[in-house]
């Protein structure tokens, strides 16, 4: 008892005094039951005494981030879901950082330090530029090229993430949406800049080789103008803005929150909810729960 006291005693002066000892200089061991403890110690600061400073709890709180998913992590390598666990429950110290209004959006998404937005903008202004200055006059060709870019990126985000983010097989990719489920709902949600431009460059070249130079970089600017949407949607809706109730993004944040919160087997399209719809991914809550219900009857069953 005494032991396990003193551990969270260390741990807990790590982060309010910015004095960080070291779990292992102390000799001290992590398991579940103390991970779940600590959890808790993390809970009770961050409602009482870092309530008033936002940035004092970030900053201070990340030494005891670090204690819990640096070394302890070198330790046990094997307990993936362990760290997971951890990396959820204590990322909830940094909701303080997560925009309330849409102008607060805005300033995160396109003015902070994550660059993708910013670069994914400058991208976009180079290929509409590219097009406008090419000898080829814009025609409805180029319409239809960018408008079917456009829907093709609607209807991948569902296949990519049904397939691949939530695969049979393991990937990295698979791993790093798990992640991205293990946290608080509420935090930024934005992919690395590397991840975006990656992309683009990737679809580009794709394109490049499908269709002449002209409709190439027409259907450029339409898969990119969707992309950047996408991005700062998946961003917004993990944000604690609100939106009035009958409205588009109010209606994504509620598509987005039950696929976290309720079944990620389900609610897997984004920019236009309807295609869950057509694919039969759309149910009713209510739905689901009898679903779950059913499959945990027929598991008692075979016991």
């Amino acid at each position: 008892m005494r032991y396990a006291v003193l551990q969270h005693v260390l741990i807990i002066l790590s982060a309010v005094n910015g004095f960080q000892p070291g779990l292992e200089r102390y000799g001290t061991r992590c398991n579940r039951a103390s991970l779940s403890k600590c959890s808790h110690v993390v809970d009770s600061l961050h409602e009482s005494y870092f309530q008033s400073s936002c940035e004092t709890s970030s900053s201070r709180l990340y030494l005891l981030h670090e204690a819990y998913t640096g070394s302890f992590a070198e330790k046990h390598r094997s307990s993936h879901s362990v760290r997971r666990h951890a990396i959820g429950r204590l990322d909830s110290v940094h909701e303080c950082e997560v925009p309330i209004t849409l102008a607060g959006a805005f300033r995160v998404f396109f003015l902070e330090r994550y660059n993708g937005p910013r670069l994914i903008v400058v991208v976009l202004g180079g290929l509409i530029a590219s097009r406008l200055m090419a000898p080829e006059i814009l025609t409805l060709n180029d319409f239809f090229a960018a408008s079917i870019a456009l829907v093709v990126w609607w209807f991948q985000e569902h296949f990519f993430h049904k397939h691949f983010l939530h695969s049979n097989f393991n990937w990295v990719g698979k791993e790093i949406h798990k992640d991205h489920h293990a946290k608080s709902y509420f935090h930024i949600s934005i992919d690395p800049a590397v991840h975006m431009i990656g992309w683009l460059g990737v679809a580009h070249g794709l394109l490049r080789f499908l269709l002449p130079l002209p409709l190439a970089l027409s259907a450029t600017i339409g898969y990119t103008v969707a992309g950047l949407w996408y991005e700062f949607l998946h961003f917004i809706v993990h944000t604690k803005v609100r939106f009035r109730r009958d409205s588009y993004l109010q209606t994504m944040k509620i598509h987005h929150k039950r696929h976290h919160l309720i079944d990620n087997s389900y609610w897997l399209g984004f920019s236009v909810p309807a295609i869950d719809t057509l694919f039969g991914t759309n149910p009713s809550v209510s739905e689901v729960k009898k679903l779950k219900i059913v499959e945990k009857t027929k598991i008692v069953e075979k016991t």
